[in-house]
């Protein structure tokens, strides 16, 4: 089973086209727009009132394959929100260092520890970029 997000679709049968990879006249859109309405609840009624990205589950169907291209994976997105976290608190231990606000001793406050602590930041930034 896999997770993909809502789109601009404007029906199930929309939904079930492109997360299954079927073209509009095949008879097996119709089993999986059933599938797709029994796994999600919330697609019934009007689609267009639901935000795009609401995740929607795609149950495996027998002899039909899933598009792999844009899944939601819930444990890629809780490293990507803690390495973002962790970005923010390496830029404000950055200023906080540039400034000498991270510690009433200056004499902690080395070149070498600014020089890490910067590229800590920049690396961060760098890989959230690339995987982000």
């Amino acid at each position: 089973m896999n997770i993909v997000p809502l789109a601009n679709d404007a029906s199930l049968n929309d939904i079930a086209a492109r997360v299954y990879a079927l073209k509009p006249k095949d008879p097996r859109l119709a089993e999986a727009s059933k599938a797709l309405a029994a796994s999600n609840p919330h697609l019934v009624g009007d689609l267009s009132k639901l935000p795009t990205g609401t995740p929607i589950v795609v149950p495996a169907l027998a002899g039909v394959d899933t598009m792999p291209g844009k899944q939601i994976d819930p444990k890629r997105d809780a490293v990507m929100a803690i390495l973002g976290k962790l970005g923010q608190s390496v830029q404000q231990a950055s200023a906080a260092q540039l400034t000498g606000a991270a510690t009433a001793d200056t004499s902690k406050i080395t070149p070498q520890r600014a020089v890490a602590i910067d590229t800590l930041h920049t690396d961060i930034a760098a890989f959230i970029k690339l995987h982000g």
